[in-house]
């Protein structure tokens, strides 16, 4: 039997890098340009590369892990000449050149890490300060639908203009990493396999991983408990429901319908666990 794959917040649609070509999300910088960043930091030399890596300490550079030139650059690059990833994700799944096997996916309530995101790999912290900076933001990317964007993610009542500016960025970078992806990728391929989708609401801040804990049924809450067996089932039958032919003990779990079944909800797991509808306002 083909496993299943549960995969958390994709961000892998929208953050794309290749080894020979640019984008703003990676400050205009090939893979190349990046890996050629961190030799020099980490040898003090432009030329012969290579040869100066294979005699470096192996801790000296896991010392330079965290470095810029590092850390800014960590997902796998695409190569258009043959190796282990030759097209993006985005162009993969609409060619339908997957593996199509089930698929358990979701993001937390408050996936990222906010604004700090688009810090790190669209623009200095400096940058984008008032509201003018960020309708200058929404202008470069978005073009005549900047207004319609800015909008979206202005908040109400904010008492100040860089606690409001502050905000509509996290919302943002949430939607462009984990939120739109997530469901961008689970549309795409539910077209050709099963697809279970979730939104992990049950910590007091539901952050990035903090739903963990909850699939391994590590916690004594309702929820947990729940949610390990959904993790139980879907690891032996590649459906969280369970095999109606064989297990009788998934009787009493909520339906998750999959997407095809119910393309416009997802599994909300909050105090309990429910099928609900995706706002789209959650998604912007």
């Amino acid at each position: 039997r083909d496993f299943g794959i549960m995969v958390q917040s994709c961000s892998d649609l929208n953050n794309v890098r290749q080894v020979a070509g640019s984008c703003d999300v990676w400050l205009g910088k090939t893979a190349e340009d990046w890996g050629c960043e961190l030799c020099q930091e980490i040898t003090g030399r432009e030329d012969r590369q290579m040869e100066a890596m294979r005699s470096v300490p192996v801790e000296q550079i896991i010392r330079h892990s965290i470095s810029e030139s590092a850390n800014d650059c960590y997902e796998p690059a695409i190569d258009r000449r043959a190796s282990i990833k030759p097209m993006s994700s985005m162009e993969a799944l609409l060619a339908g050149n997957f593996h199509q096997v089930p698929v358990l996916l979701g993001v937390t309530e408050n996936d990222g890490l906010g604004k700090s995101e688009l810090e790190q790999t669209i623009f200095c912290q400096s940058e984008v300060r008032s509201r003018a900076d960020l309708e200058e933001l929404f202008r470069r990317d978005f073009g005549e639908n900047a207004a319609t964007v800015l909008s979206h993610y202005w908040p109400k009542d904010v008492e100040s203009e860089a606690r409001a500016v502050h905000q509509a960025l996290s919302l943002f970078s949430n939607d462009l990493w984990y939120f739109a992806g997530t469901h961008l990728m689970a549309k795409l391929m539910s077209s050709s396999s099963p697809v279970f989708l979730y939104c992990f609401a049950g910590a007091k801040r539901s952050m990035h991983g903090s739903d963990m804990a909850s699939w391994r049924g590590a916690s004594k809450s309702k929820l947990s408990q729940i949610m390990s067996r959904y993790l139980g089932n879907f690891a032996r039958y590649g459906n969280p429901n369970g095999n109606d032919l064989v297990s009788e003990s998934s009787a009493d779990l909520p339906q998750w319908k999959s997407m095809s079944e119910a393309p416009d909800e997802w599994m909300f797991l909050n105090s309990e666990a429910a099928m609900k509808e995706i706002d789209a306002a959650t998604l912007r």
